[in-house]
């Protein structure tokens, strides 16, 4: 499927992920607050072109391949596999 993402259907993608509950712990639930000022859009946060058309595929296996980044990092940290 492809779709443009404006900032209020990507807010509402958020809150859907965040409803999920599949996020890990060090991904904040409320990017928008918990950033302040370095905060610059939903879009942003997904990194896409609001003035774009976007696969919703490529898009989540991006988030997906992210959070597992983050993961691994954590592990490495408290020294975890």
């Amino acid at each position: 499927m492809v779709i443009s993402l404006n900032e209020a259907r990507a807010e509402r993608l958020w809150r859907a992920l965040v409803a999920a509950g599949n996020l890990p712990a060090s991904v904040p639930t409320n990017p928008d607050v918990t950033l302040g000022d370095d905060w610059k859009g939903w879009c942003a946060w997904f990194g896409v072109d609001p003035d774009a058309f976007f696969d919703v595929a490529a898009i989540r296996a991006r988030f997906e391949a992210a959070i597992d980044d983050a993961n691994t990092e954590i592990d490495a940290i408290s020294g975890q596999k």
